[in-house]
Order: structure tokens, then C-alpha cells, then sequence
């Protein structure tokens, strides 16, 4: 049996790190390793070992559960999303879990805790006004929710996180631009030219003909395109690019 700082006997698989955080260890018939989850709070982990242990008892545990914040978002994008939702739809949830990702996006999912979800939050409220980073844990909580129903993770962590105002955290937005500003048609027809030897003028071409991002741009792929109805479908975006 485990036992944690104290000596205290807390379940078997189960013990607590020095530095305070419990661990489990379990093993799955998908790798010939155990893997270990942690939690700050023993009940959350007992929670989460007992749901993979139960998941396993009916032979049906997924890969899935041990994807990365940023595999699993990117995976429900394209399988869910992308088949149901409007491009511009797509768009928003891109841009709202861009900016909440931060420091989770490489956490396990079966890692992932409401404290976590917490401290992501805390941080973009810094810059954002309420609504905008109510907005980004919607997105999260929505690909994390389907997670959930479908048994990968135990529960969806979002669930109770709470969003400060701004007067708790002395923010005052910023003012938006009073006037969108746009490339004049001789501007573009100037630059074009210029740029009609570059390898790259396809790329300025669409990029600034269509308004989208340079990730989404490089992200594209052939199926994406509809020579018949003359449609482009965006539903995925390149975060890291090395040029």
C-alpha cells in the first residue's frame, strides 16, 4: 500500500512525491510500461486512477486518453468540428483556444486538472476583458466536454472555473480601432508586381486576397479546396513554423 508524507497508508498504486504532488501508478494493456498520472489533491487522483482502471475492465481504453492538450484539440477540430461547423465557426475556436493554450497545451489529458484550467484562465484575464476569455474557455471546455462523454477522461475540468471581472483585477480593456484599415487596390497591384519573381508570390496572393492567416495558409491541403462550387475550407491552423 501507498503511503503518503506522513506515513499514512492511502491506497495501493498510490504514494505522494516529496514535493507534496500524489502520484498512481497503472498498467495498461496498450503499453508495456505502467504510465503515472499526478494530482495536488489525492481524491481528484483516486478519481482518475479508478476511471482508468474501469475503463480498462471493459477492454476499450483509447490511445486518446494519453494525448496532449494540443493533440486531442487539433484531433476534435477535424474530426467533429469540421464536418458540422462554418468555417467562420471554426475560425473562433481556433483563435479563443490559441489563447488560452499557454502553458497547458502539452499536458496529458488524463493529467489535466481543474487547478490547471484555473491557471490559464488567471493568466490571459491579465490581458483580456471577461467576455473574451469567456469565450476561450467555452472553446476549451467544449473539445474537453466531448472528451468526456466519450469516457477518455473521467471528468471535464473547466467545469467551476471561475472568471474574474475587471474591477477584481484592476483591468481596463483596450480601446478598439476606430477605423479598420485596408491594402488600396493600387497598393496591392504595386506590390504584386514587385513580388512577381518571388518564389513566394502565390502564397502573398492568397494571403492577401482571401484574409487568411499564414498557419492556416500552410495548413491547407488539396481536399481542402472544391474546384467545382470554387470554395476554400479553413477548419485547421499551423501554430509553429519553421522557415
Amino acid at each position: 500500500m501507498g503511503k503518503n508524507l506522513k506515513g499514512k497508508s492511502i491506497g495501493r498504486g498510490i504514494c505522494q512525491r516529496k514535493d507534496g504532488l500524489y502520484q498512481a501508478k497503472i498498467y495498461l494493456k496498450m503499453t508495456p510500461k505502467p504510465i503515472y498520472i499526478y494530482d495536488s489533491n489525492l481524491n481528484s487522483l483516486r478519481a482518475k486512477k479508478k476511471h482508468l482502471e474501469q475503463v480498462k475492465l471493459k477492454d476499450s481504453l483509447s490511445a486518446q486518453s494519453l494525448f496532449t492538450l494540443d493533440e486531442w484539440f487539433n484531433y476534435w477540430m477535424e474530426t467533429v468540428c469540421a464536418v458540422k461547423l462554418k468555417n467562420t465557426t471554426i475560425r473562433n475556436y481556433h483563435n479563443n483556444y490559441n489563447r488560452i493554450k499557454g502553458s497547458i497545451e502539452k499536458l496529458k489529458l488524463i493529467d489535466l486538472t481543474q487547478s490547471h484550467i484555473q491557471m490559464a484562465t488567471n493568466e490571459i484575464s491579465k490581458k483580456y476583458k471577461p467576455s473574451t476569455v469567456k469565450s476561450s474557455l467555452n472553446a476549451l471546455s467544449a473539445c474537453l466536454e466531448y472528451a468526456e462523454m466519450n469516457l477518455i477522461i473521467s471528468n471535464n475540468p473547466c467545469k467551476r472555473v471561475v472568471i474574474r471581472s475587471c474591477k477584481e483585477r484592476n483591468f481596463t480593456p483596450k480601446k478598439q480601432e476606430e477605423e479598420m484599415k485596408y491594402i488600396a487596390k493600387d497598393t496591392l497591384d504595386l506590390f504584386f508586381e514587385a513580388a512577381k519573381k518571388s518564389r513566394s508570390r502565390f502564397y502573398f496572393y492568397i494571403l492577401l486576397h482571401t484574409g487568411l492567416r499564414v498557419g492556416e495558409l500552410c495548413a491547407l491541403q488539396w481536399k481542402d479546396i472544391d474546384f467545382v462550387k470554387k470554395e476554400l475550407h479553413v477548419y485547421k491552423t499551423i501554430n509553429k513554423m519553421l522557415f
